[in-house]
Order: structure tokens, then C-alpha cells, then sequence
């Protein structure tokens, strides 16, 4: 979902205004008349003085400019303003890092404006790294920690670049975009969906995946849509999911043996967050269909090269009606954060969108004016970073998207670290 950063002024007009007029009459202070009977009583002695004119009343002050400058200042500014299950919920309040028990010290990366941040934590030492005519996509580090993956049009139009995780080295690996790309566990492959017009109406793209420089041709889909591509963590396998509403199916290619394979769909109809566990085991999420009124998020494994489906006990069971799951596997692969959408009524519903670890993370914070998206987790497999954003209730003119971190294992306040989005913690 796209996000825009919000101007920060809120205007508030005072104005007061003066009308009152005050008239003296007569002569000179109070009106003085003669004194006399009725038949005589004149008007009063001397000139009458004339009325001062009215004074004109005081311009309107200027409005004033309060600036918000805090996350808690939107906080306060923003709670319980539209219907829903959580109106009128007072939001928490945002707590420091020091608030979060045991944080390891680990490296994060995130954008800030469009551009990557390098920031090391506990430390809150941050590194701008990136500034310009230009924006980054969101930070993706491999899982062996050696590389960082990104998007940028820093070389004048969309390619896909790497960079070591202190920020140096910084290279492009592919010289355009793509619409769908993964790198490997060690970062010396790339894999990525190349799309072509096929003037029918539906998506043409083949599959590559490039090493050395070189793009080798894996796979050529006709269809409507694909997505969730990922490596097998030795590198000689992709999954992704490909098909479209109420019809997808996960895949499988055998890099090795130039193979793909559909996976046992198990009468389910939606597929997403394929996670190769390093165990022979596939981490996935699926539905039993795709349509808004029956859609049910389940978590599952199975072996890698297909089979019986299964709950793993790591895991335990999940399932979110009406809505959808993508789950992040810890570096630990033994547990795991589940970002949960859920749709909380008809058409222009809002929607419950949350990070579960396995608790809720962000529970204290009302809906449907902010969400918790993006979970991240650090080298301890304990910690968690998201993207915690608000948006008032009537449309999308007003965001602000902040970068908090919580102990999975302790409930506490969510500690905020700094403005932005799509924080991505180096693994190890």
C-alpha cells in the first residue's frame, strides 16, 4: 500500500472582535440638561457636542501554528474519531528503547523520505545513506546477513542494487526493475519475474534468475498474476504463487534439473508467504478461496518437494476469517510473526491490521486509525521491528509512519525509534 508522509502544520484561527460602541450625549461628560417644569424645559444649554466616532474594531489575529513535531503528538490528536469496534479506545503512548528488556545490539535498516537508513541499535547511532533526486525501495537483507537488497532510481531510472551491511560497496545488480525479484540466502543469485505484453489481456512474463552477471531462462507464465517469489535455502529451488482470484497454485522450480512442479493444493484456492524452514520443510499460508466473504488465512507446512499438509507444533495453529495472513519466519525458524488483515465488516469496511508474535503486538493502539504492518526480526529471534502508522479516519490525506520495536516475549509499550518505513534487521 502506498504511504505519504504528511505535512506536519496543523492550523487552529482564533478571532475576537470588538463591536461595542459607547455614545456620550450632550454637553461636555454625562448629557446635562436645564431643570425646569415641563412647559418650559428646553434643550440643553450650550453646543452640543457630537458623538466621538466608533472605533474600528481590531483586525483578526493571524492563525496560529502549532507544530506537531512527536508521534505522540498525532496520538493525541487523532484517537477515537470515526465508528467502528474500537471507537472512542484511547491509544497507548509510545514508549524509548530503554522501555524494551534485553534489545541486542543489532543493525537496521529502513526508509526515512524515500531513502535507506542505517541505524544500530541500542546505540541509536543512525547513518543517513542515501540522499537526492531519486527514492529507494524497501531494504532487503539476505538471510546470511552478507548483503543488503534494493530497489532505486539513483542511476537515473529503475534498477535493483546491493550493498554490504555497513553500507559500503554498494553495486547494481540488475539494470532495470523488475516486477517481482528475490535474492538467494548468500546473495549471489537473483531471481526475478520479467514482464512482457501479450496483447490478449492476461500477463506474459518468464522467470530468471541471474548469476555471475548472467540471466539463465527458468520458467515463461501466461496467466493473471503471480507473487510471494522466494529461494529454497541452498539456492537450487524458487517458489512462488501464480494464478489468479480464487485459482492460484504454489510452484515449485528445480533449478538443477530445469523442472517445475504445482504443489499440493489440498482443495485450497489461495496460497502466499511460501518460507523454505531449512528443515526439508515449506512454511505457507492458504485459504480455502479467494472471495471477500469466505476467505480464511490458515498457516500450514509441508515437505519442500510437495506432500501431505500438516500444523507445525513450532507454529501452532492459525486462522483469520474474512481476512489474510503473511507470515515472517525468525532467523531461528522457530517461530514465527504473523502481519494479519482482517476485514471487519461489508464493503468499505474497515480492516484490523496487525502483528501478531504470537500475542497482539500492537493492541493498544485503536482501529481503524493505525495499523501495524511489516515485522522484521532481530538476530535474537526475540525482538521485533514494525511499521506502526496512523491515518486519521476520514481518508488518506494525513499518514505518519513510525518505526517501532517490541520484545516478543514480554508486553510492554511499543518503543519508538524514528520516522519511516519498511524496517528490515540484518539476521545475524
Amino acid at each position: 500500500m502506498s504511504r505519504r508522509h504528511p505535512r506536519v502544520l496543523v492550523h487552529h484561527a482564533t478571532r475576537t472582535q470588538r463591536s461595542r460602541r459607547q455614545l456620550e450625549r450632550g454637553g461636555l461628560g454625562h448629557p446635562a440638561r436645564r431643570r425646569g417644569t415641563a412647559s418650559n424645559a428646553g434643550p440643553p444649554s450650550g453646543r452640543r457636542k457630537e458623538p466621538p466616532a466608533a472605533s474600528s474594531p481590531p483586525p483578526p489575529e493571524p492563525p496560529k501554528r502549532t507544530q506537531i513535531g512527536t508521534f505522540q503528538d498525532w496520538v493525541d490528536a487523532y484517537y477515537g474519531a470515526g465508528p467502528g469496534p474500537e471507537l472512542g479506545k484511547r491509544s497507548a503512548r509510545l514508549g524509548t528503547l530503554a522501555a524494551v528488556p534485553r534489545l541486542p545490539r543489532a543493525t537496521l535498516f529502513y526508509r526515512r523520505h524515500g531513502h535507506l537508513v542505517r541505524a544500530e541499535v541500542p546505540a541509536l547511532r543512525f547513518e543517513p545513506l542515501s540522499h537526492g533526486d531519486f527514492w529507494d525501495g524497501a531494504p532487503k537483507p539476505t538471510r546470511d546477513g552478507r548483503w543488503v537488497f534494493f530497489e532505486s532510481t539513483r542511476g537515473g531510472a529503475r534498477a535493483v542494487y546491493r550493498m554490504r551491511p555497513d553500507g559500503s560497496g554498494v553495486e547494481q545488480v540488475l539494470d532495470r526493475g523488475a516486477a517481482l525479484w528475490v535474492a538467494s540466502d548468500d546473495g549471489e543469485k537473483l531471481a526475478h519475474f520479467d514482464e512482457q505484453p501479450s496483447g490478449v489481456g492476461e500477463l506474459y512474463a518468464r522467470l530468471r534468475v541471474r548469476e555471475g552477471g548472467v540471466d539463465t531462462d527458468v520458467y515463461g507464465y501466461s496467466g493473471w498474476g503471480f507473487h510471494s517469489l522466494t529461494f529454497a535455502r541452498d539456492g537450487k529451488a524458487l517458489f512462488w504463487v501464480e494464478g489468479g482470484f480464487d485459482d492460484e497454485t504454489l510452484k515449485r522450480a528445480d533449478l538443477e534439473a530445469r523442472t517445475v512442479t504445482a504443489l499440493p493444493r489440498g482443495g485450497y484456492h489461495e496460497f502466499g508467504s511460501p518460507w523454505d524452514l531449512g528443515d526439508g520443510r515449506l512454511l505457507f499460508v492458504a485459504s480455502p478461496t479467494g472471495a471477500l466473504c469466505c476467505r480464511t488465512g490458515e498457516l500450514y507446512t509441508m515437505p519442500v518437494t510437495g506432500g501431505a499438509w500438516s500444523v507445525d507444533p513450532r507454529f501452532g495453529r492459525w486462522s483469520v476469517s474474512s481476512g489474510t495472513l503473511y507470515a515472517t519466519v525468525a532467523p531461528s525458524a522457530k517461530r514465527v510473526a504473523l502481519e494479519w488483515i482482517q476485514r471487519l465488516g461489508g464493503f468499505g469496511a474497515d480492516y484490523l491490521t496487525d502483528v501478531f508474535a504470537p500475542r497482539r503486538m500492537s493492541e493498544r493502539f485503536p482501529r481503524p486509525f493505525y495499523s501495524a504492518t511489516q515485522p522484521s526480526w532481530a538476530p535474537d529471534s526475540r525482538h521485533l521491528a514494525m511499521d506502526l502508522y496512523l491515518r486519521p479516519y476520514r481518508g488518506d490525506e494525513l499518514a505518519l509512519d513510525a518505526i517501532v520495536l517490541a520484545d516478543a516475549d514480554t508486553p510492554g509499550p511499543l518503543a519508538f525509534l524514528d520516522y519511516g518505513d519498511s524496517p528490515a534487521f540484518i539476521p545475524r
